[in-house]
């Protein structure tokens, strides 16, 4: 990948679907080699900064506490546009454009015409937004899975800042309101299930960890760590459920009262987070025109390409827009 010669011509544009920490890994690297011909907006759907979302542990217990990566004047460089509320939907392969739709408190303003903005962007008055591309990197990542149990939609996941930051606010709340200590379930007995038990215990709650498996960290940890594990847990004053799955969430109304057992017990809750991992951000390249799962499009319109970044050992998907007639398709998608 490399930038026009010609200083007179237009910046080759890259655009960044995505605003974890692959995208910031990128978006540093090229800061850090120099931004001479390039133009690069990153589009996130998130109000703020890429983040550490290893460390959201900290955040969860401190909601002051700054999780920002690398310095933040970086994106005050006239080449770097940082996109906040705009989830990316969808990629029109034929014309080089991302679509997004503004979501949340972090949404851009519209421009007043609905034309085109300094960095590619055309925003109508739809919520619906455009940006055009040379270099399509996608760094979209992934999502916490979710249980497709009765009541789930009752349930909250411990994935992003605002996630954490709500179950702060959350017990404080249920505390409030039920004038004693909060009972919190936390469906889930890997790492991240551990850190929000642990983190929801400090903030005063009764944590409780269920995991499906007879022993935790089970895809980590053979049966031996797993209890010796368990037995560290229980000492810290948590609770364990193990070995039996959740069948649904019981509730009153839109109020929490527990988790309902596959072997019939009701384990007493008011606040329930699931924590049992992610699931790849990958429907961009499934619902696209142009992509693989496109009926319409028999014929390739986007080569997927893999290019190092000078001083990095991660690779990046580089989607090319292109003509390139009678290739297949292919794609790949990069960790975040």
């Amino acid at each position: 990948m490399s930038a026009l010669p010609d200083s007179g011509q237009r910046p080759r544009r890259i655009v960044v679907a995505g605003g974890g920490p692959a995208a910031h890994r990128f978006t540093d690297a090229m800061h850090a080699r120099g931004l001479d011909g390039f133009q690069i907006t990153v589009l996130t759907e998130e109000a703020h900064l890429p983040y550490d979302r290893v460390a959201l542990s900290k955040a969860l217990t401190d909601d002051g506490v700054d999780l920002t990566l690398g310095k933040a004047a970086m994106w005050e460089h006239e080449a770097l546009v940082l996109r906040t509320g705009e989830r990316a939907v969808g990629i029109d392969v034929a014309n080089g454009r991302v679509i997004t739709r503004s979501v949340g408190a972090g949404a851009q303003p519209e421009a007043a015409d609905g034309g085109a903005a300094p960095d590619g962007a055309t925003r109508p008055h739809t919520g619906l937004n455009s940006y055009e591309y040379d270099e399509l990197v996608v760094a979209t990542g992934s999502d916490a899975a979710r249980l497709p149990i009765p009541g789930a939609e009752f349930s909250h996941v411990y994935r992003t800042l605002d996630d954490v930051w709500f179950l702060n606010r959350e017990v404080a709340r249920l505390t409030e309101q039920h004038g004693r200590q909060v009972r919190a379930a936390v469906i889930g007995g890997g790492l991240l299930g551990l850190e929000a038990a642990a983190g929801l215990q400090q903030l005063g709650a009764e944590s409780v960890v269920i995991n499906g498996s007879d022993w935790l960290m089970n895809t980590q940890l053979d049966e031996g760590a797993g209890q010796a594990l368990g037995r560290l847990v229980r000492a810290k004053g948590l609770k364990i459920h193990g070995g039996v799955f959740p069948a649904g969430i019981e509730t009153v109304g839109s109020t929490v009262t527990g988790v309902l057992m596959a072997d019939g017990r009701t384990i007493p809750a008011d606040l329930v987070v699931v924590a049992i991992g992610v699931k790849p951000r990958d429907e961009l390249f499934r619902e696209s025109p142009g992509s693989a799962n496109d009926a319409n499009t028999p014929r390739a319109a986007l080569q997927a390409s893999v290019d190092y970044v000078a001083g990095m050992t991660d690779r990046y998907a580089l989607l090319r827009h292109a003509a390139l007639s009678g290739q297949s398709e292919t794609f790949s998608e990069v960790e975040a």
